[in-house]
């Protein structure tokens, strides 16, 4: 799970919906995504790094143990 690109989302109030339309995808396609059930694609990354130039990779896209 991507807990700071969701944190970051929730804190530039950047919805989900915004985001699949951005890169092309469903929204649950991108949920998939955020909590690790299936990868990114590095060109999504790049979409997604566009929305938080001041903000680098290794923070958004660090990896989070989902507590089950």
């Amino acid at each position: 799970m991507f807990l700071n690109l969701i944190t970051e989302l929730k804190r530039h109030n950047i919805t989900r919906v915004f985001v699949a339309q951005k890169l092309g995808i469903d929204v649950n396609t991108l949920n998939n995504k955020i909590y690790g059930k299936t990868d990114f694609k590095l060109t999504e990354v790049n979409k997604i790094l566009e929305l938080f130039p001041n903000t680098s990779i290794d923070y958004l896209f660090k990896k989070e143990k989902q507590n089950k």
